[in-house]
């Protein structure tokens, strides 16, 4: 396996935050009655998976590098949610904690279903996929269509800069990964 994987997923795991963070303010600010915790676990679900595939394709001239990066990225909300829960029971040892995997688990599937191994998500596949997650964010009554917030909101905009850089720094830590093979 490849030397450049755990650098690779250092740099795409903050993205993906960042990026996950960046789309829930968004839509959060925009509409203000949609329950937070959907908002962010839909929006961390899109953005992880849609990075897998950027990084699937990335690595693809490496396949094993290729499913570790992308098994890893789809599935940092659950790494997520082990982190936060290991943190509130250190803060609280003598207070419960629940948390729903299941849930968070459900979301990851649903946008691996919908976002096809080893393919790059380009513009149109993310407006249709960020339309189905405005759908499922959003409450019910409000003026505008979900395909309007994706569009007002420059949601695809958003998270195709994403990809690329991920696409982007996969192919390069691939070219040395390949270049270090050859040459080495």
């Amino acid at each position: 396996m490849s030397q450049e994987l755990p650098r690779f997923v250092g740099f795409a795991t903050l993205g993906v935050l960042t990026t996950t963070q960046e789309i829930a303010g968004r839509v959060l600010e925009a509409i203000p009655e949609a329950d937070p915790q959907t908002v962010v676990e839909e929006t961390f679900a899109v953005v992880a998976v849609a990075s897998a595939r950027a990084a699937e394709v990335g690595f693809e001239s490496q396949p094993d590098v290729a499913r570790a990066a992308g098994a890893t990225l789809a599935s940092l909300p659950l790494f997520h949610q082990d982190y936060m829960v290991g943190s509130a029971v250190l803060a609280n040892p003598s207070s419960p904690v629940e948390a729903d995997a299941d849930s968070i688990t459900r979301r990851i599937s649903f946008y691996a279903s919908h976002l096809q191994e080893g393919v790059f998500p380009g513009s149109a596949v993310l407006n249709e996929k960020l339309e189905l997650f405005m759908g499922r964010v959003s409450v019910p009554g409000l003026e505008t269509s979900p395909s309007e917030r994706v569009a007002s909101l420059e949601l695809v905009d958003s998270l195709s800069l994403h990809l690329r850089v991920i696409l982007g720094f996969a192919r390069s830590r691939s070219s040395i990964a390949e270049t270090t093979k050859i040459g080495g």
